[in-house]
């Protein structure tokens, strides 16, 4: 993780911004099947997939999982 944050401080710097700080965010997440749905459809995945597996998206009534994200506080120079 060093080494990718070294990697977003230098991407940072190159943009015209300061870095400032970062923030781990993570929480789990329970989807019901409509969300689940719109979730999958924004994805280049869901058009890969087959029949047999649109289908058991469709069945499922709830999905469970995990959200993790990065968030960077910079400012502008």
């Amino acid at each position: 993780m060093k080494g990718k944050a070294v990697l977003i401080r230098y991407l940072v710097a190159a943009s015209g911004f300061v870095w400032r700080q970062s923030r781990p965010l993570s929480f789990e997440m329970s989807l019901g099947q409509s969300a689940l749905a719109n979730l999958v459809q924004m994805t280049p995945n869901y058009w890969r997939l087959t029949p047999k597996n649109r289908e058991r998206l469709q069945a499922m009534a709830r999905f469970q999982t995990n959200a993790c994200f990065e968030i960077l506080a910079m400012t502008k120079r």
